[in-house]
């Protein structure tokens, strides 16, 4: 089953996403194989004191719910042994080491905007910026290193490959309204059965991102 539960701030979205949840456990649905996304580590917080002594499969955000997937699963896509995440002063070394490497007077600036377009083919000849940003998609992968982006990226390759990583018959979203289309394409690649989202169009906070 779908089902968008879209109403206004403080009309109760949040409670009937709970109460959902504790129906659904009542009915002998494992908590395990629930899982809840939501924007914050207190929003995450916040639903499990409402939940109490429920314990689901994962409740938290979608970067920190794909990042544990991809540390288990990662080498069914090429990242083999353990991942790191760089910070954004580290990720712009490793842009400046690709644009170094290839003796280019290129920017970084010029190469993040096709690093914002995440690894894959892109329309040949390639750009010394293209080339710039592959160069730093492959030592990335090498090194075993995420950036907070390609957590996205990533994610949806692993979905691609296998969505049965998952393991989940529920998926809950919360503030559906920011999500972006990568995003979308994530959760749809996942092929949970039972899906529910709850937002409100008029609360949506990341139209800069692509919400």
């Amino acid at each position: 089953s779908h089902i968008l539960c879209s109403s206004t701030a403080g009309s109760g979205k949040s409670r009937v996403l709970v109460e959902r949840i504790k129906r659904l456990v009542r009915d002998g649905v494992d908590p395990s194989r629930i899982v809840v996304i939501v924007y914050t580590n207190a929003a995450a917080a916040v639903l499990q004191e409402r939940l109490g002594d429920v314990r689901l499969g994962f409740n938290g955000t979608l970067h920190a719910y794909l990042f544990s997937l991809l540390a288990r699963h990662g080498h069914l896509i090429g990242l083999d042994g353990s991942l790191s995440i760089v910070d954004e002063d580290a990720q712009t070394e490793l842009l400046r080491q690709s644009i170094d490497d290839m003796a280019w007077k290129g920017s970084v600036k010029e190469v993040q905007a096709e690093v914002a377009k995440g690894p894959g083919d892109r329309p040949k000849p390639l750009t010394k910026a293209g080339l710039a940003a592959e160069a730093f998609f492959q030592r990335l992968a090498a090194d075993r290193i995420l950036t907070f982006d390609m957590i996205e990226h990533w994610g949806l390759k692993l979905f691609q490959k296998d969505p049965s990583v998952v393991n989940a018959d529920f998926i809950f979203l919360d503030e559906a309204q920011d999500c972006t289309d990568l995003e979308w394409q994530i959760l749809d690649a996942a092929q949970v059965p039972n899906f529910m989202a709850i937002g409100d169009a008029d609360q949506r906070l990341y139209s800069w991102r692509g919400s």
